[in-house]
């Protein structure tokens, strides 16, 4: 799985943490959950329309391309709270909850568990909860109480972790 990082020079400071979140991802899941995903493209920001406040988004493999998925640092740091500091443990937990939540579509779709938006939604935010248990421990317990207090986790009336959007 490759890693491109397209921030422009305002933002290359992110381009250190954004490779270590990877490489701790890679680290703790399955390697059959990334099969097939040929690489990971960390952008400024999305400026994609329909889905303008997603944190990332994956793309399914088309033909002879293989399955990818893009990362948006802007909205990745808006998640955090204006109080917290937009850097270190807070930053790398955000970015590394968002790409296990982009593998988790993918195990998803390779394995059609849920068709349902909201339900795809829910199943790759308990993907990355799982794993997000097992490199943060006891730090989750603090970011989901920073994220109940703040109202992270809602979308539409559903209850739904912040990258789910």
């Amino acid at each position: 799985m490759e890693v491109e990082c397209k921030l422009g020079k305002k933002n290359d400071k992110y381009s250190t943490p954004f490779h270590d979140c990877v490489r701790v991802t890679k680290k703790h899941i399955l390697s059959k959950d990334i099969e097939n995903i040929g690489r990971i493209i960390f952008l400024s920001e999305n400026k994609r329309i329909n889905y303008h406040n997603a944190g990332g988004m994956y793309f399914l493999q088309r033909e002879n391309n293989p399955a990818y998925i893009e990362l948006y640092l802007q909205q990745i740091i808006n998640v955090i709270p204006a109080w917290l500091p937009r850097q270190g443990i807070f930053l790398k937990y955000s970015i590394v909850r968002m790409i296990l939540h982009e593998i988790g579509h993918h195990v998803n779709v390779r394995y059609a568990y849920e068709r349902n938006r909201v339900a795809w939604e829910r199943a790759s935010e308990q993907y990355a909860n799982r794993y997000l248990w097992k490199i943060y421990g006891l730090w989750m317990c603090l970011f989901l109480t920073i994220g109940s207090i703040e109202g992270l986790f809602s979308m539409g009336g559903q209850k739904i972790a912040p990258h789910g959007r």
